[in-house]
């Protein structure tokens, strides 16, 4: 009887940990969510409820938790608060708070964003008031011209006067004093005209100086003509890149630094502060955006995307590179191009690193399927650690075939692309959308562990890396007006 005791009171505290496992998924999702409140509701019904034995080897997770989750709930707040600045229009106390975040907040991201968009509508706003100034100054000069008119119409009727007065007198004095009072008046006319429209003139360049000046803030293309020089940052690549991208950000630099830029050199410079244009790292855009040219000087570059089992899984060298040079063009002025072939097409192919990674653990006289993403040739190697067991068989099956039928021999599988009995298997096939790799244990007393990798082999498309001159945006002859200016 006691056994029976003690057997039913170890099944309830099981039972309670696993409900103790199952409530910190809830809290995960609830803060994914970011129903801050609620998470932190669910944290407290575990220390309220279950039995401190049960969570004991769990309270350090769970006080992580509260500690993370009241962290992110302040965030929000901050966050929250330096929106509700910004629709107030108290533009500098929202870009402080927005700045007060921190880079390790789950809300930085998104509080960068927000601030680069709002310096970005304060510095179209300034631009907006330049424009004025320079109809201002133009009004200025219709109104000079109109004052000119008005002394070349006095000069007119003194000219009138003048000559009847010579008429009346017969006098060759007062005939030659009269001829140089005229050539008098006509000479301070016309300096006073030179002089007006000396300074009508340099306001003009003065106000077209600023105004470039200004554009050039946002526009590396013009900073280029304005300074001689295009500095470039890139931030330190994240650990989950895969090694093969560090090469690309050098190869990279040296094709950009043979770009027309109107004799300006281009260098990479490893102080974000003194960058013309800024190189940012995505892990997952979450959609089908590889790549994003914020306001032309600051990049942001995809370094992988979830799959079709939803990993995340990283780009090859390749696709950043395509993806990086893209965005380059965007940066100079280059927008999107209608030849699919161009680099500044829309959309371009991806290639990842390898499509899978598995990891996993196989019961005994069991099987698992992985479902292969694409078509065409694939690679993939599997083994297990567990030499002494009976090893496992691997198949791959075409669309639509059930797995269940392998076992009874009824199922369809591609040839030459499986083995029986194997610890360790390396093998190729060339398949259809909808194939999977199929995987048994063999042994019937014993679960195995696996790990292997897929990947696809096939090649993407390499297009032309030459920006599209016709999807250029700026006009060349402003911008020889801009070198003209500053050069």
């Amino acid at each position: 009887m006691s056994l029976m005791i003690l057997v039913g009171a170890t099944g309830y505290g099981f039972m309670q940990y696993v409900r103790v496992d199952q409530t910190l998924g809830y809290v995960r999702d609830a803060s994914e969510a970011e129903d801050y409140d609620h998470a932190l509701s669910l944290l407290r019904s575990v220390r309220n409820n279950i039995a401190p034995r049960v969570i004991r080897n769990q309270s350090v997770l769970i006080d992580s938790y509260f500690l993370q989750i009241t962290a992110r709930k302040s965030q929000k707040s901050t966050y929250d608060e330096a929106l509700s600045k910004l629709s107030a229009n108290q533009n500098a106390m929202a870009m402080a708070i927005f700045d007060s975040i921190p880079p390790e907040s789950f809300y930085y991201d998104r509080s960068m964003a927000v601030l680069e968009q709002t310096k970005r509508e304060l510095s179209e706003q300034a631009l907006g008031n330049a424009v004025m100034e320079l109809e201002e100054t133009a009004d200025e000069l219709a109104k000079s011209r109109i004052d000119i008119d008005d002394m070349k119409i006095q000069i007119s009727s003194l000219q009138s006067d003048l000559k009847k007065a010579l008429e009346e007198r017969s006098v060759a004095q007062d005939e030659k004093r009269l001829v140089e009072r005229e050539a008098v008046l006509e000479r301070m006319a016309k300096e006073k005209a030179e002089f007006d429209s000396a300074i009508l003139q340099d306001k003009v360049e003065s106000g077209d100086r600023a105004l470039v000046l200004e554009m050039a803030e946002t526009h590396p293309q013009i900073k280029a003509i304005v300074n001689g020089r295009l500095d470039v940052y890139f931030d330190p690549l994240p650990s989950y890149a895969d090694p093969s991208i560090a090469p690309v950000v050098t190869n990279v630099m040296e094709a950009f630094s043979t770009a027309h830029l109107y004799g300006a050199s281009v260098n990479r410079v490893y102080n974000p502060g003194s960058a013309d244009i800024h190189v940012k790292w995505i892990r997952d855009y979450g959609s089908h955006t590889l790549g994003m040219a914020i306001f032309k000087s600051v990049l942001e570059i995809g370094l992988g995307s979830t799959n079709c089992v939803d990993d995340w899984v990283p780009f090859d060298a390749n696709t950043v590179t395509k993806v990086m040079w893209h965005e380059l063009g965007h940066s100079l002025g280059y927008g999107h191009s209608s030849a699919p072939s161009n680099i500044m097409y829309p959309t371009t192919s991806t290639q990842y690193i390898y499509e899978q990674s598995i990891s996993d653990v196989l019961a005994q006289n069991w099987y698992i399927t992985f479902p292969l993403c694409g078509a065409g040739p694939y690679y993939y190697n599997f083994e297990t650690s567990d030499v002494g067991s009976a090893g496992f068989d691997i198949y791959v099956l075409p669309p639509g075939e059930d797995a269940k039928g392998i076992s009874s021999g009824n199922a369809r599988v591609y040839s030459g692309c499986g083995a029986q009995g194997m610890i360790r298997f390396n093998g190729e096939c060339n398949v259809s959308i909808g194939s999977k790799v199929y995987v048994s244990n063999n042994d019937y007393y014993s679960a195995i562990r696996i790990s292997g990798t897929i990947i696809n082999t096939g090649e993407s498309d390499w297009p032309d890396m030459t920006w599209d001159e016709s999807a250029f945006e700026y006009d060349s002859g402003e911008l020889d007006n801009y070198w003209r200016m500053f050069n």
